[in-house]
Formats: structure tokens, sequence, C-alpha cells
């Protein structure tokens, strides 16, 4: 029962922050999130073919749409800001490099 409350809790919260996202990669991600939380409530509920179906149409769709958005982005934007992130990626990475 507490798993079916977080699912929903967190599908509100997803649905709620990729309204609000001010980037569009970061809202299909919020949206994709919401969609795996609700293919959890599917599960909980005993739907498994739904939750699939759910999960293979509705996600696809979006990555789908994510592809062809990204095709209208102007790189030049992109390269001008990967510099401000280096140091921070070169942390996570470092991590992930001792922890694996």
């Amino acid at each position: 029962m507490i798993l079916f409350y977080v699912f929903i809790i967190l599908a509100l919260v997803s649905g709620a922050l990729g309204i609000r996202a001010k980037n569009p990669v970061h809202s299909v991600v919020f949206f994709i999130l919401v969609f795996f939380n609700t293919f959890g409530l599917l599960v909980l509920l005993g739907l498994d073919f739904f939750a699939m179906f759910f999960l293979v149409v509705y996600v696809g769709a979006v990555f789908i749409l994510f592809v062809v958005m990204m095709l209208h982005i102007r790189i030049e934007e992109i390269h001008e800001n990967v510099l401000r992130y280096l140091p921070i990626g070169g942390f996570i990475g470092l991590i992930f490099f001792f922890y694996f």
C-alpha cells in the first residue's frame, strides 16, 4: 500500500516538474518518469498487459517526439555551455570510475 502512494506522489511531482521545466529536455525526462510511475501503478494493480502496452506505446511516442525536437536545437548554444559543466561532470565521472 505504501508503494502505491509512493508511485502516485512521484507521478504527480514529476508531472508538475515537467510542466514547470523551462528546458524541453528536462520536461521530456520528467514526463518519461511520469510514464514509468504509471507503469508501476498498473503493475501493482495486476494489469501487466496494460502496463507493458502503456510503457511501449507512450514512452516510445515521447522518445520519437524527443528525437524530432533534438533535430531543431541549435548546436552552437550547446557548445557554449559545455565548458561550464566540465568540472562537475569530471567529478561525477571520477566517482563512477572509482565506485565501479
